[in-house]
């Protein structure tokens, strides 16, 4: 499928019959019944499906997915700019509004430095390369 849209309208008619999707999306459709929520993939359960095991309490060990919205800047940018920008962004996301709006859409904010989102993103890095390369998954 080109998109997940058009994957869900393929679930939902029954042309396939597993799909991984954010909560937001697919909630609407498990609340009405048309839809069942297997599992979610983060490393504990959803606030708006809490009734939706996660994949490792349903046996996946280690299956834990997310998506991630970051925000990065190039290489060489001084480290008072970077200061200001990370407590910024972090003021933002404790804004009590906008804890409101990411909750509405299933998502939730990671505050924290520079530093930590580096070691994160080198972990997940490490994390996914090696489940790639057990997988046998190379790029050409």
């Amino acid at each position: 499928y080109r998109g997940g849209g058009n994957a869900l309208t393929g679930l939902v008619a029954g042309q396939i019959q597993v799909m991984f999707s954010t909560v937001t999306q697919m909630l609407p459709y498990i609340r009405e019944g048309r839809l069942r929520g297997l599992a979610i993939s983060s490393a504990t359960r959803s606030k708006l499906a809490p009734d939706i095991p996660t994949m490792v309490e349903s046996g996946m060990t280690g299956f834990v997915a997310t998506l991630l919205t970051g925000v990065v800047a190039p290489a060489g940018t001084p480290p008072a700019i970077i200061g200001k920008l990370n407590s910024a962004i972090n003021d933002t996301l404790t804004a009590p509004d906008m804890k409101e709006l990411l909750v509405r859409f299933g998502s939730q904010a990671r505050i924290g430095s520079p530093q930590e989102f580096a070691s994160f993103l080198g972990s997940e890095r490490r994390k996914w390369a090696d489940v790639a390369r057990q997988a046998g998954v190379s790029l050409d």
